[in-house]
């Protein structure tokens, strides 16, 4: 009982530390390099899409070495795995070579990077920045990234969890940390717990599922597929197992293969690439879509509640029926696309576009929008 009370403590903590949602990069940024194009992006979305935050000095490379690989000393984590000197990539994989981060031996940087402990990590001059150390400034921001993070309160739950009854650690609690790291934003550890409570458990279900649910976050969709399928095996009514299939499914490129009417996808984050689907009242609630085209698409009476919608092109799809409520679009192309009878309540713009073909819900006012 105690464990669980504390349980709901932490997760009361988390509240308004994932509600900073308006807290951009920092105004003193230098300008994007000569043919490198950056997004404003708010901090709490670069906090939950990237695989490590953190702060850290560049010990490495040193002179008349490759500088197309950095290694830092970390003063601080925000998130992610805490490897005692990560090695960062200087671009992304498919990055213009303007992009590249250029990394100065003994400056200390604040770091964005995705990619996985198996694979690298990698950032660019979008996701990463010189800091000066010390200042009041830097303070402010540290301290803000720190409560993004949340780590105080996991620390706690930790040490909790590993020094009752003698320190043994029963698979329960394996099982709960795991679960605490995934809501901390920290998917890899997760997976790595729940791969340890898998082994325990000679692969129970609830322990793939939470294998699965790690896999989605870190973008590892073949992995994630594979394991909603082994529980599914044994249990076909999972309904988290198979909302889980249909999100690695979408993020494989492979919507034909969703079930045509309200299939569940709520929480999916999909990042880069074009959709071309039709489907009727999937479920997208709570979710994430940045850098997605879904031009043409049709996803009439779908459900879009509360999710983030950033750098999204919907031009010429049909919405029609469409839940918005509450959510927040950014940079979103609305043109030609019909929303006749959609529900546009509480939602918040910012650079949405529309033109005399998009199709709007009677006595709706377009220029109400980004205000």
């Amino acid at each position: 009982m105690k464990l669980l009370r504390l349980l709901g403590v932490l997760a009361l903590m988390q509240v308004p530390a994932l509600a900073l949602a308006d807290n951009t990069r920092p105004q003193s940024l230098p300008a994007s390099p000569a043919g490198c194009s950056c997004r404003e992006v708010p901090t709490a979305e670069l906090m939950r899409s990237s695989s490590v935050a953190f702060q850290g000095i560049v010990v490495y490379p040193e002179k008349d070495q490759p500088d197309n690989i950095t290694m830092f000393l970390p003063d601080v984590y925000y998130k992610g795995v805490e490897l005692s000197r990560p090695f960062i990539a200087n671009n992304r994989p498919d990055g213009a070579p303007a992009c590249a981060m250029k990394f100065e031996l003994n400056k200390s940087y604040e770091i964005f990077a995705y990619g996985t402990y198996e694979t690298g990590y990698y950032t660019d001059a979008c996701l990463a920045h010189e800091v000066a150390a010390g200042t009041p400034a830097n303070r402010s921001r540290v301290d803000m990234l720190l409560r993004l993070r949340v780590d105080s309160a996991f620390d706690l739950m930790s040490h909790f969890v590993d020094t009752e009854k003698g320190g043994m650690i029963e698979i329960e609690k394996v099982r709960i940390k795991a679960q605490q790291q995934l809501l901390m934003n920290n998917p890899e550890l997760a997976m790595r717990l729940y791969a340890h409570a898998a082994q325990m458990s000679r692969n129970s279900p609830v322990d793939l599922l939470g294998q699965g649910k790690a896999a989605l976050k870190l973008m590892m969709a073949t992995f994630a597929l594979e394991r909603f399928d082994d529980v599914l095996e044994n249990d076909s009514a999972n309904k988290e197992a198979w909302s889980g299939r249909y999100q690695a499914l979408a993020l494989l490129n492979r919507w034909a293969e969703l079930p045509e009417e309200k299939a569940n996808l709520s929480g999916l984050y999909l990042r880069r690439g074009a959709v071309r689907a039709s489907l009727k009242a999937p479920v997208f609630a709570g979710g994430w879509w940045d850098e997605v085209d879904a031009s043409d698409s049709a996803f009439p009476q779908a459900d879009f509640t509360k999710m983030l919608l950033t750098d999204v092109r919907f031009v010429r799809a049909n919405l029609d029926g469409a839940d918005f409520t509450g959510t927040q679009m950014r940079n979103v192309d609305l043109r030609g696309a019909n929303l006749k009878s959609a529900k546009l309540a509480g939602m918040h713009t910012q650079g949405v576009i529309w033109d005399a073909q998009t199709i709007w819900p009677d006595g709706f006012d377009p220029k109400s929008l980004n205000q």
